[in-house]
Parts: C-alpha cells; sequence; structure tokens
C-alpha cells in the first residue's frame, strides 16, 4: 500500500509525488501470488502494476504474466525500471497482453531519446513514438499503449491490427513484415 499524490496545474502541467511503497517479506508475497492465482481463473483481466514495487522483487513482474498463462485471462502491465527491463527481456517467452510505458520507458525499451518522442509528439508528429511501440511488438508484446506525457499518442497492435496513428507506410510494411 502506499499514497500517491498528482497535481495539475491549470495549464496541465501534472506533477505526481509517489511514495515508495512498503517491502514485504517472500511468506507475504507468496500469498500475494497465491491468491493473483487462485482469482485468475474467475477474471478477463489481471492489472500488475507498478504499485507493487518495491514489495515485488525485479522477477516478479515476468513470473507473473508467465504464470498467469494458463488461466486465459488477459494481463496488463504497467511498471518502470528494472522491473519493465526484465518483462521485455522475457517477451518471446511471457508477454503481457498490454504494456503501458511512457515516453521515458518507451525510449529506454526502444533505445531512442525521449525527449525526440516528447518534441515529435509536440509538433503533431505521432511517428517516433508509433516505431518505438512497433519495435516492442516487433520483440514480442502483444499490445503497447504508448502515454507520453504530452498526451495525444497510443500505439500498439491487437490481433495483428495496428492501432494509434501510423502512418499507411508504416501500417503497410508491418503488414509485410509478419
Amino acid at each position: 500500500m502506499r499514497t500517491n499524490l498528482t497535481i495539475t496545474e491549470s495549464d496541465g502541467t501534472t506533477t505526481k509525488i509517489n511514495e515508495p511503497g512498503a517491502v514485504i517479506d517472500e511468506a507475504a508475497l507468496s500469498a500475494l501470488t497465491a491468491a493473483i492465482l487462485d482469482r485468475a481463473a474467475s477474471a478477463r483481466w489481471v492489472c500488475c502494476p507498478d504499485r507493487c514495487r518495491p514489495a515485488c522483487p525485479t522477477a516478479g513482474m515476468p513470473t507473473w504474466s508467465r504464470s498467469l498463462q494458463p488461466y486465459g485471462c488477459k494481463v496488463a502491465v504497467d511498471t518502470s525500471d528494472a522491473p519493465l527491463a526484465a518483462l521485455a527481456a522475457g517477451f518471446g517467452r511471457a508477454a503481457p497482453d498490454l504494456i503501458k510505458p511512457n515516453s521515458e520507458e518507451l525510449a529506454g525499451l526502444a533505445g531512442v531519446d525521449p525527449e525526440h518522442l516528447e518534441t515529435a509528439l509536440a509538433q503533431g508528429n505521432p511517428e517516433p513514438v508509433v516505431n518505438a511501440a512497433l519495435q516492442l511488438i516487433e520483440r514480442g508484446a502483444r499490445t503497447v499503449l504508448a502515454t507520453p506525457r504530452c498526451g495525444g499518442c497510443g500505439a500498439g497492435q491487437r490481433d495483428r491490427q495496428l492501432a494509434g496513428h501510423p502512418s499507411p507506410d508504416q501500417a503497410q510494411e508491418h503488414r509485410r513484415r509478419r
């Protein structure tokens, strides 16, 4: 459990203040995992939020994503830093159904500059964000919902269809590569 505070100014500038959260022991983490798996059979979606950290170790997200696969529920993950990197490293084995990276997270996974993504979006050009999301999809991510600071763009894939704002050339190239 942790406290989060979001302050939004009249010009739309948003500041988030997040407590780090409590660290739990291995027994409590095992109990939490068992409770999630117990309810997964009847769930349509299971969300693994970053709010689990620091309670969950870096390996927690890929382990949960992989453990939930046999239950037939969809898995959404919103995490960052080392847990996100560990999850992305295992996309081929345990990709969740949805990841929700912000600009910095998306840029880090795609190997691009986050300011380039933000600047392009601010100028009305979502192409760099779409390209970064498509890189993750090519690596095995199923759906990428990009949430840049300046907003206005989501990019991803669902049932081999592109969402967001890809150019016609990007969509055609992506279809050719599948």
